[in-house]
């Protein structure tokens, strides 16, 4: 039977190697929409080759073509032996230097398979000469993906009385485009990004088209005047990485215009006017400029909703800038050189959100902010702040988001945040503070979410987040706590808490008594020993206590957690797993991994209900008690490495999947990514080496 078996995978695998088209699709293994083609050298084989699956499979209506990995020279789409159904075609990296064309007539009277194509992705194929009849007749074509070839120069008329909503021309090498856009009157979308372009557009180019959104990133284009006055529909223009040095009123994108991308050029002036006809624009980003101040002429127009001026060089923020900019919601000034803010600076404005990230702010007066009563989210990450003082956020009674994470903060004074009612969100991480005064939070009390990550806090004292009567998330990681005592964090809406990477030694009786979590993450700390009132009248479905020095838990020690699902061991100490380690314990998967585990006991399994998976890859087991799962309701058995004398199929009450697993396997595990492999009815010695 063995040998069978290997003459059997030996055919399978020659068969598979000489057909080089299957039916395949990643989401529906049985769907018959899609017929895959790989090495293909040239078309007639790809023809006969499709042929070839269509009578294997049954299947002469595939909706969709993906070819990869070939090499078709010249291809031509009209000569395409495919069913009259196909709707895509997708060919990547398929070694085309022609794209050929066919007599008109033929195509032009649908007397060929694929002229019912509404999609054709053409990219990374190496695709130089497309000759004038190469589309022709393809009258339901929408998209059209060419980006990524050699092309250098092309005549729009080999598009003429196409349907082509959306055009990739992107990532070829075009110096020259012959003719105007306007062939095509139901293009939306035109993408021309990455060609060099600076000397072959002109007015003509797009003159009459009705384009919506154009894409001409990194093409060398200076906007001439007049250059986009033919785009009469033109809602969104993407002009980035243009090395572009000034703005003035004399460049027009139009009446609609409504999102205008001006990101990575070398701006450093915004001329007076530029922006104010453009009565319907929404989205300005100028990132990644040389601007150095915002100036107090500069109108960004009426309407503009999001402003994005971040990696710019910009120092100060004149006073009163955005009064006029009464729809402004949106401003990001990440990543500049601010080193000082004044309250005048939004005098007006009706911002929802504000990004002063990544600048060199050092200190905040009291009122700063006050004009700012509508903002939602404030961002004031990787500063040189030092102190946070009372008042500092006075008139944001409507903030939901704050965060001051990476600055040099030494203090938060006890007003610090008052009057922020309504914050829902909480960054405190990387600053310098070894303790935090429970009096800060008496006015946040609608807080849901308090990051306090790296920091240096030491202790956190009984009830010290009382007042977060809401709070549903605190994370105390890589701080230096040492112990953890009872009503320390006595909330009642928390759901998940996570103490890992502090210096937890001892964790008193009963301390998280009366949680409803989700989620206890206490890995990476310094316990030895689980006792047993430890987590007395926890509820809690995940619980972390990885990366520890855990060489004993007292028998019952998880008895009385509730709700638990998954309990995480793994490197630790552990030495024997004792029939009575898990008593009373009611746990679906424990990963035991990693330890020093030698030896488990007869019934070590038995008294955990509800067990399904256990792991114990990576230990220094010998042997298992012949009684170890006999009254076990394992179904998953991870291990790895092992050096097992005996285990039979008998030794397990129900057959049990085994699982030899690689040495990454927890993380999967973690997520909930099980390997499901056949049942296996036993294991021994001889099973495993072999």
């Amino acid at each position: 039977m063995k040998y069978l078996f290997v003459l059997f995978t030996t055919w399978l695998c020659i068969e598979c190697a000489i057909e080089k088209c299957h039916i395949w699709d990643s989401e529906d293994p049985l769907s018959i929409d899609v017929l895959y083609c790989y090495n293909v050298a040239s078309q007639k084989e790809l023809n006969d080759e499709i042929q070839k699956a269509s009578q294997r499979y049954d299947a002469t209506d595939f909706k969709k073509l993906r070819v990869v990995g070939s090499r078709i020279n010249p291809f031509n789409i009209t000569a395409l032996n495919v069913s009259s159904n196909l709707k895509t075609l997708e060919c990547t990296a398929c070694g085309i230097t022609i794209l050929q064309g066919s007599p008109r007539e033929m195509a032009e009277n649908n007397s060929f398979p694929a002229s019912g194509l509404e999609e054709i992705h053409l990219s990374d194929s190496g695709i130089e000469v497309i000759e004038p009849d190469a589309f022709a007749g393809l009258h339901s074509l929408r998209l059209l993906y060419l980006e990524s070839n050699q092309l250098k120069n092309i005549d729009t008329n080999i598009f003429r009385g196409l349907p082509i909503q959306v055009l990739n021309l992107s990532k070829n090498k075009l110096n020259l485009i012959t003719g105007s856009f306007d062939v095509l009157s139901d293009l939306e979308e035109l993408d021309l990004s990455y060609n060099n372009l600076s000397d072959t557009i002109d007015v003509h180019t797009f003159l009459g088209s009705r384009i919506k959104k154009l894409y001409l990133a990194g093409t060398g284009i200076h906007p001439k005047p007049g250059l986009f006055d033919g785009l009469s529909n033109l809602e969104e223009i993407n002009l980035s990485v243009n090395s572009l040095t000034k703005l003035d009123k004399t460049t027009s994108f139009g009446p609609y215009i409504h999102t205008l991308n001006l990101y990575d050029n070398k701006i450093e002036t915004i001329e007076p006017e530029t922006f104010d006809n453009l009565s319907n624009l929404k989205e300005i980003d100028l990132g990644l400029n040389a601007l150095t101040k915002l100036d107090k002429n500069t109108f960004f127009g009426p309407n503009v909703h999001t402003l994005r001026l971040r990696a710019n060089k910009i120092e100060t923020i004149e006073h009163e800038i955005f009064v006029a900019s009464q729809n402004l919601r949106n401003l990001d000034l990440s990543w500049n050189r601010i080193t000082k803010l004044n309250k005048n600076s939004f005098v007006g404005s009706r911002l929802r959100k504000l990004n002063l990230a990544y600048n060199q702010i050092q200190d905040l007066a009291a009122e700063d902010f006050e004009e700012l009563n509508h903002l939602h989210e404030l961002f004031l990450s990787e500063n040189q702040i030092t102190k946070i003082k009372n008042n500092t956020f006075v008139g944001l009674g409507n903030l939901r988001v704050l965060y001051i994470s990476n600055n040099k903060i030494t203090e938060i004074q006890s007003e610090a945040f008052k009057n922020l009612t309504n914050l829902e969100d909480l960054l405190l991480t990387g600053l310098k503070l070894r303790n935090i005064d429970a009096s800060i939070f008496l006015q946040t009390i609608n807080i849901k979410r308090l990051l306090l990550l790296n920091n240096g806090i030491e202790e956190i004292k009984a009830n010290h987040f009382k007042e977060l009567s809401n709070l549903q998330e605190l994370d105390l990681r890589g701080n230096k706590i040492n112990r953890v005592v009872k009503n320390a964090f006595a909330l009642t809406s928390l759901q998940e808490l996570h103490l890992n990477h502090n210096v937890i030694s001892f964790i008193e009786p009963m301390a998280f008594e009366g949680l409803n979590l989700m989620q206890l993450e206490l890995g990476g700390n310094r316990l030895s020993i689980i006792k047993k009132d430890m987590f007395s009248e926890l509820s809690v479905e995940i619980l972390d206590l990885s990366d520890n020095h855990i060489e004993l838990i007292e028998p019952g020690s998880f008895g009385e957690v509730k709700n638990l699902q998954s309990l995480y061991l793994e490197n630790n100490k552990l030495s024997t797993i004792y029939s009575d380690t898990f008593s009373g314990a009611s746990v679906e998967a424990i990963v035991l991994s990693d330890n020093q585990i030698e030896s488990i006991q007869a019934k070590a399994f038995d008294n955990v209900s509800r067990l399904r998976e256990l792991a114990l890859s990576d230990n220094a087991l010998s042997g298992i008690d012949r009684g170890a799962f006999t009254s076990s309701s394992i179904e998953v058995l991870r291990f790895s490495q092992w050096q097992i004398s005996s285990l039979s199929a008998t030794d397990f009450e129900q057959r049990l999947t085994v699982e030899d697993v690689e040495d990454s396997w927890e993380e999967e595990f973690k997520q909930y990514q099980v390997l499901k492999q056949n049942p296996f009815g036993g294991l021994n010695k001889d099973t495993i080496e072999n």
